[in-house]
């Protein structure tokens, strides 16, 4: 292969991309649905009664014992797409970083590559991100140690 053709460093700039959007949509997507139903289970409890000399008053609304399951059954299913979801992307940023570092080989592409790893390595740390930042943190002052010790 020539220097000039990047057909596999775009292949993992696109896979990395795709990594990203995984990342990112499905989980807000799912992770806001789960919340607006377990907001609807937490309202959906029993109904409070307060009795006091002989008068009883209720408060809330009487649902179905089958209405908290369904939610919960429902909260079930969006935790495994969800799961489903975030191995796909984990899935997705090891082709990527394995296509990178192949064309790397074969094409010496280097600012394309280099890309698409950053890329995937920001989808990976999307889920965690506080390790993330703290990990990059890490990795440029190490960067920087060794650049300055370089010279």
């Amino acid at each position: 292969m020539n220097g000039k053709s990047i057909k596999l460093s775009l292949i993992s700039l696109i896979i990395a991309c795709a990594a990203l959007i995984l990342a990112t949509i499905p989980t807000y997507i799912i992770e806001s649905k789960i919340t607006k139903l377990e907001n609807e289970r937490i309202e959906s409890k029993e109904p409070v009664t307060l009795e006091v000399k002989g008068i009883t008053l209720s408060f809330g609304k009487k649902t179905e014992k089958r209405k908290v399951v369904d939610i919960s059954l429902k909260i079930e299913k969006l935790n495994n797409y969800l799961l489903v979801s975030k191995v796909a992307m984990i899935v997705s940023v090891v082709f990527a970083i394995f296509f990178a570092l192949f064309a790397l080989t074969k094409e010496k592409n280097k600012p394309l590559n280099i890309g698409s790893i950053i890329t995937a390595c920001v989808a990976i740390s999307w889920q965690y991100v506080a390790a993330g930042i703290s990990t990059g943190v890490a990795i440029f002052i190490l960067i920087m140690l060794l650049l300055s010790f370089g010279t």
